[in-house]
């Protein structure tokens, strides 16, 4: 016998936990019907499914499948759904979070990220874990996670479509950018190709197919690039040792920096920071 998955013709209620940041799942039914509102409390809305319209006084922006729209406490706003959505609400109390989108957010009290839902998935994934299973700590968690999302949010580029984004019917492109987004700022982590493709709803051929295409090169090669950069940076402007480089920058091991390093570097990491630390001398 399947389950009926409930689904609502009206905007839902928001009841706050401890943490102040709740986590909701909304699947609109035909007919769908929203009026103007404004709530007291901040709200992120991301979109899985479907394709409509945010609406605020004298203006319209569409929704579509991993765009991402912030909504400031007090922003009049509605949704008008063309093929009903469904959606996942973040709810902030303000309370909790003050001042915590205020730099970034816009004039409008709206902000729309185009493709920017693939971080910010990941952590809603581990505050819905969160919020359904009873653990020690469980608020204290829940509220860290709010926290990096609103981070997160902050740095997204808004209308991160890529060109040619007009060509890209099923959004695979704008994910794969997305993906190399997410490694230039999250290279330090155990990252694998496995689970970038995963984030991206793409096989591994495919996404890797793609990865080299929209970045010009492959995702091994960006992961490389970034964490090498970073060490050039960690080596030539703090005095942390080789091994302290390879922890920040995401090797599990020694052994492992000192290979990659070796392949776009003559010398090694201690001669290379001496060398640099010469030249600045001479300068």
């Amino acid at each position: 016998m399947k389950t009926k998955i409930a689904k609502t013709r009206r905007p839902m209620s928001v009841s706050f936990p401890a943490a102040g940041v709740v986590a909701l799942e909304s699947r609109h039914a035909k007919g769908f019907l929203m009026k103007p509102t404004t709530h007291d409390y901040l709200k992120v809305i991301m979109v899985f499914s479907g394709e409509g319209m945010m609406c605020g006084p004298g203006w319209e922006q569409p929704l579509r499948p991993a765009d991402v729209v912030v909504v400031l406490p007090g922003c009049e706003h509605r949704i008008k759904d063309r093929r009903p959505l469904f959606l996942y609400v973040l709810c902030f109390r303000t309370a909790d979070f003050e001042n915590g989108w205020k730099t970034w957010a816009g004039k409008s009290g709206i902000r729309c990220i185009r493709d920017g839902a693939g971080p910010v998935l990941a952590l809603t994934r581990r505050l819905l874990h969160e919020q359904w299973v009873a653990q020690p700590a469980g608020d204290v968690m829940s509220r860290g996670l709010g926290w990096e999302i609103l981070a997160w949010l902050a740095r997204a580029p808004v209308a991160a479509r890529p060109a040619g984004a007009a060509h890209d019917p099923t959004g695979s492109r704008a994910r794969v950018l997305e993906a190399a987004l997410e490694l230039s700022s999250r290279f330090y982590e155990p990252l694998n190709l496995e689970d970038a493709a995963r984030r991206a709803r793409l096989g591994r051929r495919r996404f890797t197919q793609l990865f080299k295409e929209v970045n010009g090169v492959t995702w091994w090669d960006a992961l490389s690039a970034a964490r090498l950069a970073h060490a050039e940076r960690l080596l030539g402007e703090t005095d942390r040792s080789v091994a302290a480089v390879a922890f920040e920058c995401g090797y599990g091991d020694l052994s492992g920096f000192y290979r990659a390093w070796a392949a776009g570097h003559k010398a090694s990491p201690q001669v290379w920071r001496r060398r640099g630390q010469a030249r600045e001398n001479v300068s």
